[in-house]
């Protein structure tokens, strides 16, 4: 059985040493191995040509998945897979995945286990797989590696390839396209690959936060979204069963730059599933209604008005409750309540359980409702504390002891859901500053363009959008790191932002300077325009003011 492994480049030869060099030392197995490069020059080429047997590929093409489908489409084994220039394979990995293709022809998908390294090489984390469900990918992420994920050459014979309009998050929509696909999947449970934890991680980049929402948006109901936290829950407890959040003595060897000619020993060590990722506080801050990211939502919901309003944020602090999301919460409780009833005779664990439940949900909820939404839910979850304690169990009215405990039990819970209305409350004043701070810089009587760590545009006002002559709907989350270099590809300048956004200190992105504008049709023009800077890592926003 011959694998081919396609790893698509671009600028990335420090790390493409390391990854051709983790598959030209696998035994055992028959490979091929293909470099997709997006003309990087000749110093990779030359690299290549003296020091690997791997092929190279040298073209232009709008993304990193259209280069890995490009791959892919070159490709003659029988299993094929790709391996990005900052992951590895670990010592045995084709031989393992060979042997278990040989043995089970009716897999058409084989997802394997990974370890998370450092730039430096050491170990971080250990990464079980399980098999991956549809509704989990859509409401909140792909929890396999792409490192560690093997298909059968009939899957791409089909067209099950990757969209490479999707810029961080293909890899996800390919696994969930293969599900709907009905394609047999199967998990091997040992480590088969290492993924390299860089700042240039685009799975953890506030691109793929925004892509996963957009994704999300298109493809699932206003019900399924409801049930989001039900189906998180779920997949948690299946990861628990399987072992993935076992803590693990393992060890292996890698390449690292220090010695990429040869696999360094790693030392065992305990690893658990946790581990520090790039750019996750900037992730969390605009998952919590950052301002920038509600100025995008804002624009998204009602592009054509001068003042928008964050009452249409989908994202936003403040979202009105759906009927399906209502209805399935209050009931929560109740179902839960029944459940005690008929399958544990010994109700003492309803009161223990029964409050602590509500306050969980309770808190839940202050993310997603108004102060006013949530009174129902309280008088229900209330009343259902109530019942558990009262009627579930044998209960002395006359006894201090047992209205002692109920008084702690719902007082308990009432504290808990006093605290939750303020912090309801303080998200819907939040909301307010932002319909605020939307009015004053859409209607501002100079353009302003806001871009995100990753070049991609998150706001335009009135006059930007005028000045530049692209419709709005087309601009936000566009590649403004393209508007500002002509020359170039997509990718290319997507590269290139990043680098240049995370190296410049503020003092110089704060101050006027002149650069090359491609307005819509196509001429380059000389503007000059201020760069101000505003927060930090991942959550870093530029401010670009342009002068006519």
């Amino acid at each position: 059985m011959n694998i081919s492994i396609v790893t698509p480049s671009y600028k990335q030869l420090r790390w493409l040493k390391l990854c051709v060099a983790s598959v030209a030392d696998q035994q055992g197995v028959a490979f091929e191995h293909l470099i997709q490069d997006a003309q990087t020059g000749p110093e990779l080429e030359e690299w290549v040509a003296a020091h690997s047997n791997a092929k190279l590929f040298v073209e232009k093409d709008s993304g990193m998945y259209d280069a890995i489908n490009r791959g892919f489409l070159k490709t003659t084994g029988d299993i094929v897979a790709w391996l990005n220039c900052d992951e590895q394979y670990l010592p045995g990995a084709l031989a393992k995945v060979a042997a278990f293709f040989d043995q089970h022809p009716e897999i058409d998908v084989l997802f394997g286990d990974a370890v998370l390294l450092s730039d430096q090489g050491t170990l971080l984390s250990y990464r079980r797989a399980i098999l991956p469900s549809l509704a989990h990918i859509q409401l909140s992420h792909l929890n396999t590696l792409s490192c560690a994920t093997f298909v059968r050459r009939s899957v791409i014979e089909r067209g099950l390839l990757l969209k490479p309009e999707w810029k961080a998050i293909a890899d996800a929509v390919w696994v969930a396209d293969m599900i709907k696909a009905k394609l047999r999947m199967a998990v091997l449970p040992e480590p088969l690959a290492a993924f390299t934890m860089t700042e240039e991680n685009l799975g953890q980049s506030s691109l793929a936060f925004k892509e996963g929402e957009r994704w999300q948006m298109q493809t699932t109901t206003p019900w399924l979204r409801s049930m989001r936290g039900p189906i998180i829950l779920l997949h948690r407890v299946r990861k628990f069963w399987h072992g993935a959040y076992a803590v693990r003595t393992f060890g292996t060897e890698v390449y690292t730059h220090a010695s990429p000619h040869a696999r360094v020993p790693v030392a065992s060590q305990r690893l658990s599933f946790i581990w520090t990722r790039s750019g996750e506080e900037g992730i969390q801050e605009r998952a919590f209604g950052g301002i920038f990211e509600a100025l995008t939502k804002a624009f998204q919901s009602n592009a054509n008005s001068k003042i928008a309003s964050s009452k249409s944020l989908p994202f936003s602090f403040y979202q009105p409750a759906r009927w399906p999301f209502f209805l399935s919460w209050l009931v929560l409780p109740v179902l839960f309540t029944l459940a005690i009833l008929v399958l544990e005779q010994e109700t003492s664990t309803a009161i223990t359980v029964t409050p602590m439940l509500s306050m969980i949900l309770m808190l839940l909820l202050a993310f997603r409702l108004g102060p006013w939404q949530l009174i129902p839910f309280v008088i229900a979850f209330t009343g259902a504390i109530y019942v558990s304690i009262h009627y579930m169990q044998p209960f002395d009215a006359q006894s201090l002891v047992d209205w002692v405990r109920m008084g702690l039990r719902v007082g308990s819970f009432l504290v808990a859901s006093a605290l939750a209305v303020l912090f309801s409350k303080s998200r819907c004043e939040a909301k307010a500053r932002q319909d605020q701070t939307v009015a004053i810089l859409t209607t501002m009587p100079m353009p302003v363009v806001i871009s995100d760590a990753l070049g991609s545009v998150i706001f335009a006002n009135d006059e930007a959008v005028e000045f530049l002559k692209i419709p709005r709907e087309k601009l936000l989350g566009a590649s403004y790191s393209r508007l500002m270099m002509t020359q170039q590809d997509e990718g290319t300048a997507m590269r290139d932002y990043i680098k240049f956004f995370r190296n410049t200190p503020e003092a110089l992105l704060a101050r006027d300077r002149g650069f090359r504008l491609a307005i819509n049709d196509g001429t380059p023009h000389d503007v000059e325009a201020r760069f101000i800077c505003l927060g930090q890592g991942e959550a870093r926003y530029m401010v670009t003011v342009l002068r006519v």
